[in-house]
């Protein structure tokens, strides 16, 4: 069974914990494990042409050490000066590093995000908290395309009507345009939600999801593995000092050890599940 198709409240859980770890964890073993799983899971999840897109990313990464490196300066060991006088050291190298890695980590945990998580689960989500958060929500998730393709009727409408502008002033006069489109659109629809009772005290949902046993073994599981690498992070073992001097703990078998579940927490979505109907 696919990762995609287990319950949404799963997939809020993996993501939050992935995400918030990314951020959290500085040691070296566990940002070289977050890169990994989330190259690893993007690929199979979004599929083989986003190996374009992570490398890209990497490059991102490159990049902004380079420039973080040149324009940052603290840090006790010089490594070169650069063509107007600044010193580059190893402090500011590796902080730089770091901080592409996590950036380009997240992005790509973001990208399987955006593919795993649909439309009708967050409004799902959002409904358990707020009814009327959730209205809104919905509307503006059908928004982004249909002001696409309303951008798309006022170019196509100009270009027939022979209305010939300068850039700039096409482009706010289209903005305009799309700004009253949107306000007029979005009131019609709140409107009309309203109109159905939407956001009524006690209104029942029809929802396709169903949170059965399987659903809640593997939140267990994962709850497991979030609760061991928050003990590693009150132990210390997932902290690092990259800035004025460099302070990085000795890999010891407890690291290891938290370094491996992390690995297991964060590949979870790339391993093979038994379908819900074969239980």
């Amino acid at each position: 069974m696919q990762f995609q198709s287990y319950h949404p409240v799963i997939h809020l859980v993996y993501f939050a914990a992935v995400i918030s770890f990314g951020l959290l964890f500085n040691h070296p073993c566990f940002l070289l494990c977050a890169y990994v799983c989330a190259f690893i899971c993007s690929i199979r999840i979004v599929g083989r042409k986003n190996v374009i897109y992570n490398f890209l990313l990497l490059l991102f990464a490159f990049a902004f050490t380079v420039f973080y490196s040149s324009y940052t300066h603290f840090g006790v060991t010089v490594l070169t000066v650069n063509i107007i006088g600044n010193r580059i050291t190893l402090e500011a190298l590796i902080r730089g590093a770091v901080i592409g890695i996590k950036a380009a980590t997240l992005l790509m945990w973001f990208n399987v995000l955006h593919s795993v998580m649909t439309t009708d689960e967050i409004v799902y989500l959002f409904e358990r908290i707020s009814p009327k958060l959730s209205l809104y929500l919905a509307i503006l998730l059908r928004m982004a395309p249909c002001i696409n393709e309303e951008r798309k009727r006022i170019r196509y409408a100009r270009r027939s009507a022979g209305i010939r502008q300068n850039p700039v002033i096409g482009f706010l006069s289209g903005v305009s345009i799309l700004i009253s489109w949107s306000a007029e659109r979005f009131s019609d629809s709140a409107d009309s939600m309203r109109s159905r009772g939407y956001t009524l005290k006690g209104r029942t949902a029809f929802s396709i999801y169903r949170f059965d046993n399987r659903d809640r073994a593997i939140v267990v599981f994962m709850f497991s593995l979030i609760t061991v690498l928050i003990m590693a992070m009150i132990l210390g073992d997932t902290a690092a000092i990259y800035s004025s001097l460099i302070k990085v703990t000795a890999v010891t078998g407890r690291k290891l050890l938290f370094c491996l579940v992390f690995v297991g927490l964060s590949i979870f979505p790339c391993i093979p599940m038994i379908s819900k109907s074969d239980s």
